[in-house]
């Protein structure tokens, strides 16, 4: 949870957008979780998720974890639902009994439970998109969930729009690039090839131009410090 945590703060410094911050199984217990709730909450978090699933899990050739019961999942909703101070902050209740294997009728119905007891918004990992409109009414809650296009997740009843590939793409970016370093000996040799950003736009996406009037303001450049 401390690393959890420690992500959500430095991210909630780098940016001015709300943040969903995912808390897995919350650290526990429910008294691991009402902890979490408070230090996510305190670290800028605009929405923290948690989920009924605990153990190991998104490990190749091994089962997703173990599936809490309803109640205890139940419990621990209602100590994330205490814990919080700003009743703004959105609680993000998930089922991965899907990713596990599992029912999605089962999944459903134990996010609809969920979010009887205080969840805000639901997540089922696995829901085909063309069952996300029955999983709204059956919670009567909005769904995150992964699509193709917003227009898709308009179409079947999205209200948050889960991209969850972007690490992907941002690792097959600099695999791509370094393979072509490796293999041409330049990165990005040829016009499909992965190509750096340009000098301004990495300046812009890092804003730099707000260090430089920062550093200027404070005489940061001093020579010596003097």
């Amino acid at each position: 949870m401390d690393d959890l945590v420690e992500f959500c703060n430095r991210t909630s410094d780098a940016v001015d957008l709300p943040i969903i911050a995912d808390s897995d199984d919350g650290g526990g217990n429910p008294l691991n979780v009402y902890r979490t709730i408070q230090r996510m909450e305190k670290a800028g978090a605009a929405c923290i998720m948690f989920e009924d699933l605990y153990g190991a899990k998104h490990l190749a050739g091994y089962d997703e974890g173990k599936i809490l019961s309803r109640a205890a999942m139940v419990d621990k909703v209602h100590a994330a639902v205490d814990a919080r101070r700003d009743q703004d902050l959105v609680l993000l209740v998930r089922s991965d009994v899907v990713a596990d294997g599992g029912e999605l009728e089962e999944a459903m119905e134990r996010v609809a439970l969920y979010a009887e007891e205080g969840g805000d918004l639901i997540f089922i990992p696995g829901i085909p998109l063309a069952q996300c409109r029955r999983a709204v009414e059956m919670a009567g809650r909005p769904i995150l969930t992964s699509a193709s296009s917003v227009a898709d997740a308009r179409d079947n009843g999205v209200s948050v729009l889960f991209v969850g590939a972007m690490g992907a793409i941002a690792l097959g970016a600099m695999d791509a690039a370094m393979t072509s370093l490796a293999r041409d000996g330049r990165i990005g040799g040829s016009d499909a090839g992965p190509r750096p950003l340009d000098a301004q736009r990495r300046l812009d996406l890092t804003e730099t131009a707000v260090m430089v009037e920062r550093a200027e303001r404070y005489n940061a450049h001093r020579e010596g410090g003097q």
